[in-house]
């Protein structure tokens, strides 16, 4: 299994916090701690649903996979 970066343990936290969010909610609460915006909070999603950490459902919320 890959390591997970620091980054992606930030975003796994957020949603586990959240218990799991539509996009621009994460965005806000990543947003104090880290500076990210919509675009990097985004590619960040998509690598790790690539990876299988998370998963998107119909209506765009976000959990961790």
């Amino acid at each position: 299994m890959e390591k997970l970066s620091d980054r992606e343990w930030t975003v796994l936290d957020a949603l586990w916090k959240t218990g799991g969010a539509e996009l621009g909610v994460l965005v806000e609460a990543l947003r104090p701690a880290t500076g990210w915006n919509r675009n990097t909070v985004l590619t960040y999603l998509t690598r790790m649903e690539a990876k299988g950490l998370v998963e998107r459902d119909i209506i765009r919320i976000i959990t961790p996979g």
